[in-house]
């Protein structure tokens, strides 16, 4: 019923052009996590604060910065954010790779799919994670980088922008 109502008072989502705000895009986003649209499964993100656990490299001040960045880019880019439209731009000069969770109820799935079909571009991929919604690469941290090495490293070693294979510190 709570949630009934609060979508109810924020439709129609996202809403002409001009109207979304960050209350409205909250709004949305507290019962798409709920219900797992999110994050697959889960109805909250807690899960993501694990992280700092698999480094020592990261803190809980790190943690919350990444927060608050989140929180400084949608502020001053929602708005030029939502003058973008690239339904009819299919051609791009440089590869794409889409990585997409087929649980993504914050970004259309279908419409992603739709829109990837009629791409051109010197070479191009979409990937599926099936156990992800929104946050596929913290859902699935290894099969993402698993496409990250097989797909997209193999671009960037041809344009030569990639670190060495050779783990053997250089003669000086």
């Amino acid at each position: 019923m709570e949630a009934e109502q609060e979508l109810v008072a924020i439709a129609p989502y996202p809403g002409n052009p001009g109207t979304l705000t960050f209350a409205r895009i909250q709004a949305q986003r507290k019962w798409l996590m709920y219900y797992g649209g999110l994050t697959y499964g889960r109805s909250d993100f807690s899960y993501d604060s694990y992280a700092r656990l698999l480094s020592p490299d990261y803190t809980r001040k790190d943690l919350a910065m990444v927060d608050d960045g989140g929180l400084y880019s949608l502020e001053h880019l929602l708005e030029p954010f939502m003058a973008l439209n690239y339904e009819s731009v299919t051609t791009f000069k440089c590869p794409i790779f889409l990585f997409e969770g087929r649980h993504d109820y914050a970004v259309s799935h279908t419409l992603v799919a739709e829109w990837f079909d009629h791409l051109h571009a010197p070479e191009k991929k979409l990937v599926w994670l099936g156990n992800s919604a929104h946050m596929a690469m913290q859902e699935e941290p290894g099969r993402f980088l698993y496409y990250l090495i097989t797909d997209l490293r193999p671009l960037a070693a041809k344009v030569g922008d990639v670190a060495p294979d050779d783990t053997t510190p250089p003669k000086m």
